[in-house]
């Protein structure tokens, strides 16, 4: 039995602090999945993308934070084991020359 994955841009690639949409579905069946954040560009580079949830669409919780730091080219993932009515990401701390930075969502 094959199950295909689906991918949601949380982050789409930018340079300065931004808060991304909030995703509320469609969800898969078990309304779980991973967060992965990247960062790139030339020389060292860094950013912290910060991944929330929220039940009620007013009050927000810190899933988990993801930090990048490394030469050139970062990435890293944040499972969300728990099935959250909406998730967003917020970046911040973007550092390096032309360093962009985008978030995707896969479940």
């Amino acid at each position: 039995m094959s199950t295909s994955v689906k991918s949601v841009c949380l982050l789409p690639k930018h340079t300065t602090a931004t808060t991304g949409d909030k995703y509320a579905g469609p969800w898969n069946d078990c309304r779980r999945g991973v967060v992965q954040a990247s960062v790139d560009g030339t020389g060292a580079v860094a950013a912290t993308i910060s991944v929330y949830g929220s039940n009620d669409g007013v009050h927000a919780t810190l899933i988990g934070t993801i930090t990048l730091t490394a030469t050139t080219t970062d990435t890293d993932i944040l499972a969300i084991d728990y099935p959250w009515a909406q998730i967003w990401a917020v970046s911040s701390g973007i550092s390096g020359t032309g360093a962009t930075v985008n978030a995707q969502f896969s479940q």
